[in-house]
């Protein structure tokens, strides 16, 4: 940019000289001449941000200033704006200073959303790691959301569910319950109409897989979908896959990350609605599930229940043919043919 703006320039220094005065930086320079802008207007998002959303939407927005918007300094704009992201959890801790724990939490909650579009931390922004004892402590939070039950209440509402089973989704909850008894990790397809109860199966055989006290991951290709399961996310969410895919994309899970140490203990994933995504997402979950629990069975030996209605709507694919369509659900994947 500073080669079409600066007229004859004899040297580098040349590039960044402004009206006589030589600037520090390439950036400086850009941001002298008006070229690009500086980080003013970001720095007001952030706090008109801070003033109408909590801790993690502050996070949330912080980071797309840093993956999308921001030119300037990276770790320059994390320290100005380190104490507003860290307001909110420690008014949670009850203290009135950021300590080493709470920078830690808002470094994780950083760390989660930079994965999500394949940054880091450090490398790609030059912020801090957070500490790795706030990082065990932050695992174990996270192991507590999904194992964390009250064995009284779904047993209840496994007695409740139970006497309303037909036959045929006995067998299809026999099947699966075998697997994951005996650690088979095999994958099983429910495909039906809408209305015909895949919900209501799914969600007993979540309830069984968590009264044994086993992880029973729910997940759904839509967060509408999600709602209807106990304790359901968006299979994105839950596995970080990316958003923009390759035949080669994996999940951007760090060998220490917390949903790495939640995946190693899983014993069931469910996945509802998978009629609607693009079998590249699965087929990125397998690679990373398969990396991260030192495996080569799919998906790394959970038991996997695939769940959807192949008359409704399909993998959307923008300007796509029928045949392209076709190529991208899950039926045309490599995974199905295990099935």
């Amino acid at each position: 940019m500073l080669l079409y703006r600066v007229p004859g320039p004899t040297c580098f220094q040349d590039l960044r000289r402004v009206g006589g005065r030589v600037m520090e930086t390439y950036l400086a320079a850009c941001i002298a001449y008006g070229i690009v802008d500086n980080d003013q207007e970001v720095d007001s998002v952030i706090e008109e941000a801070a003033n109408i959303a909590f801790g993690p939407a502050v996070c949330e927005v912080f980071a797309n200033m840093l993956i999308f918007i921001l030119r300037g300094n990276h770790v320059q704009f994390w320290e100005r704006h380190k104490y507003v992201l860290c307001e909110d959890f420690m008014r949670a801790a009850g203290v009135n200073e950021p300590n080493g724990r709470i920078v830690s939490e808002v470094l994780l909650e950083l760390r989660d959303k930079f994965e999500r579009h394949g940054f880091s931390l450090s490398k790609s922004f030059g912020l801090p790691e957070p500490e790795p004892v706030h990082i065990q402590s932050r695992i174990s939070r996270v192991i507590e959301h999904e194992t964390g039950h009250n064995i009284g209440e779904l047993e209840a509402h496994i007695a409740q569910t139970e006497c309303l089973l037909n036959d045929e989704q006995r067998v299809v909850i026999d099947k699966v319950m075998t697997s994951v008894e005996h650690g088979h990790g095999c994958m099983v397809a429910i495909d039906a109409s809408g209305g015909t109860g895949k919900t209501f199966i799914l969600s007993h055989i979540l309830n069984r897989v968590r009264a044994k006290g086993k992880v029973a991951l729910s997940t759904a290709a839509s967060g509408i979908a999600a709602t209807l399961l106990p304790k359901g996310v968006t299979f994105h969410s839950r596995t970080k896959c990316p958003l923009i895919l390759t035949d080669e994309s994996t999940c951007t899970i760090s060998e220490n990350d917390t949903t790495a140490a939640l995946i190693r203990m899983t014993s069931i994933m469910v996945v509802d609605e998978v009629s609607m995504m693009d079998r590249r997402a699965l087929e990125a979950a397998d690679r990373t599930f398969q990396w991260l629990r030192g495996s080569e069975e799919p998906f790394g030996g959970i038991t996997m229940v695939f769940s959807g209605d192949w008359r409704q709507i399909l993998t959307v694919v923008p300007h796509g043919s029928h045949i392209d369509i076709v190529g991208r659900c899950f039926k045309s994947s490599y995974l199905w043919k295990k099935k």
